[in-house]
């Protein structure tokens, strides 16, 4: 760091990083030390895994955005009347996904994340990096942008043209409204960081401007690109850039700010989450496309309701202490009053079973929910008996025929039922349990009870012969003909082959 003698501020540098700890409580070996900022440039990004082609791709991507310098202007950009045309600004303000911020120069981005900033976290200290990935696991937060990316939610835009030297803007309020004046961020998580990737787009003899972190008494320099870290719950802000005394600005002169901010919404999963849609109750029109009436209006004849969860759900949700509840009657709450428990139990896990297909039936992926393992992860105690929940026969199965004609399925072994092991039963319209029989009525018997069996399953194209009769035994063969009954018409009707088993355990 470096001094700026008698005006009390301190200058980082990259490869700076600021700490503060409460001195009549913090330990001096610096283990209570919280981070408060640092300061990455462009060349410490280049020197981590990939960041050669990273910094390229966001160099690249801030030229796009501007646009060629020959048709950039210093304000925002102009409609013309008689054309519709935009001319002046740059190349993004002129598209119509720029969405400004109360009319200033700022564009929120959305849920996009600039990589910059989280690949920049590699310099951060490890005991912080560790700790936001703790709290993004522990609160079950939304990864956004790539897998790492443990640290941000959402991204603001902002852009700010160089001024003459002679302005009397002494910040950025007249680009940037109040994200150009000194401010904090209200609404970002406590302990998480601010990521500010800056990068001038301007002759070299410019004065490219300052970020200062006013409660610190610290600022940098946005002479090159970098990556700047700090709370943004602490008063920040900048200076505009300046062309030198006397000479008129280039109209090109540009500042480019991505702002990766950390919302607490989004990192500590406070917010309610639109999980997915449900289908209007009782009707059959529920998904009927929208009609346009002659008032131009568009309307549906029954709108959709959304699942959510809100913070009862994902706040402690297995304290029973908490537990909400109403003045409505629910099988939760009085099914046991007309139910025995153990059907309680069951009813409550189909039903349970039925809303996670539809909801991951609205992934935009195929996704398998094995019933068999569903039911069999489900126990309750009655007395001094654990019961697992009733296998469903009937339930409906999710992408079923082309989940069974993947590589590989993995094989469940075994189930509770009344505190007794029990052997789940297999799809067995498609696998074979390989093995010797101990008799015409058992099942083989595994070793190691722990081990995983997994089924190598080649794809095979459906004919229209007859399906090959189980080599199993007669309980499991009534099986699969109950299987056949949920979805002949999505399964092969064919066995597969050739089925191959690996297993660390001996089958005997």
């Amino acid at each position: 760091m470096a001094s700026t003698g008698g005006a009390g501020w301190l200058k980082l540098n990259s490869g700076d990083v600021v700490f503060a700890r409460e001195l009549d409580k913090g330990c001096a070996c610096g283990c209570d030390d919280v981070t408060q900022a640092a300061l990455v440039n462009e060349q410490l990004l280049r020197a981590i895994p990939n960041g050669n082609k990273l910094v390229d791709n966001f160099l690249d991507a801030k030229q796009r955005a501007l646009g060629d310098r020959e048709l950039r202007g210093p304000s925002l950009p102009v409609e013309d009347p008689d054309t519709g045309i935009f001319t002046g600004g740059t190349a993004f303000e002129r598209t119509p996904n720029a969405h400004s911020v109360n009319g200033a120069r700022t564009y929120t981005l959305g849920l996009g994340i600039e990589q910059a900033t989280y690949a920049g976290y590699e310099y951060l200290p490890r005991n912080h990096r560790e700790a936001m990935k703790m709290q993004a696991e522990l609160v079950n937060a939304p990864v956004i942008g790539d897998e790492t990316n443990m640290f941000f939610g959402n991204t603001q835009y902002n852009l700010a043209s160089a001024q003459p030297k002679s302005s009397s803007d002494r910040d950025l309020q007249g680009q940037l409204g109040d994200s150009g004046i000194v401010h904090k961020d209200g609404n970002d998580a406590p302990g998480a960081l601010t990521g500010m990737v800056s990068s001038p787009d301007m002759p070299d003899n410019y004065d490219k401007g300052t970020f200062h972190l006013v409660e610190i008494g610290a600022y940098a320099s946005l002479e090159e690109t970098q990556v700047m870290y700090f709370s943004g719950l602490r008063r920040h802000g900048g200076t505009p850039a300046h062309a030198p005394d006397g000479e008129v600005v280039k109209k090109w002169a540009y500042r480019c700010v991505i702002v990766c901010y950390p919302p607490s919404m989004v990192l500590e999963n406070h917010g309610i989450t639109a999980l997915a849609t449900l289908r209007s109750a009782g009707s059959e029109d529920s998904d009927a496309p929208p009609k346009k009436g002659k008032d131009g209006r568009v309307t549906y004849k029954k709108p959709h309701g959304m699942l959510t969860l809100d913070m009862g759900v994902k706040n402690n949700p297995e304290n029973r202490q908490q537990q909400a509840w109403s003045q409505h009657t629910t099988f939760a709450a009085d099914g046991a009053v007309i139910m025995q428990p153990e059907d309680q139990f069951n009813f409550f896990a189909r039903s349970m079973y039925l809303l996670q297909v539809h909801s991951f039936a609205q992934l935009p992926f195929d996704v398998f929910i094995d019933p068999d393992d569903f039911f069999a992860s489900m126990t309750f105690k009655s007395g001094d008996n654990v019961i697992t929940a009733k296998p469903w026969k009937y339930a409906p199965v999710l992408n079923r025929s082309r989940f069974y004609q993947s590589h590989r399925i993995p094989l469940k072994k075994d189930r509770f039922v009344g505190g007794q092991k029990e052997r789940l039963s297999q799809p067995s319209d498609l696998l074979f349990w390989l093995g010797k029989k101990k008799s015409a009525q058992n099942n083989a018997q595994i070793e190691d009870e722990d081990s995983e069996v997994e089924v190598e399953v080649p794809l095979s194209q459906p004919d229209s012969s007859p399906p090959r009769e189980s080599r199993r035994c007669g309980e499991a063969h009534h099986s699969a003909q109950s299987r056949e009954s949920r979805d002949v018409a999505a399964r092969p009707t064919t066995a597969p082959k050739a089925v191959r088993v690996e297993t660390s355990s001996e089958v005997r």
